[in-house]
């Protein structure tokens, strides 16, 4: 993989894990302050958040791994 693609890649983890946590804060709050349910919905959200922002840097960091293993494993 050329480095610049690696980079672009890399940058992006950044944003993905930010965008998933506060979704998933916001969606919790919003929710809590629809069923008024003050802090179930937010702690739901926050840890929905996080794991859908693990599973996402998982997904997007395997490929990296595997081609760097791959090179390595080659020389």
């Amino acid at each position: 993989m050329k480095s610049w693609v690696t980079a672009f890649s890399l940058s992006g983890i950044g944003f993905f894990m930010a965008a998933c946590i506060i979704g998933g804060t916001v969606g919790g709050h919003w929710l809590d302050e629809k069923y008024d349910a003050s802090p179930a919905f937010l702690i739901i959200g926050i840890l929905s958040g996080i794991l859908c922002a693990g599973l996402g840097v998982y997904g997007m960091v395997k490929p990296l791994i595997r081609s760097s293993y791959n090179r390595e494993k080659n020389r």
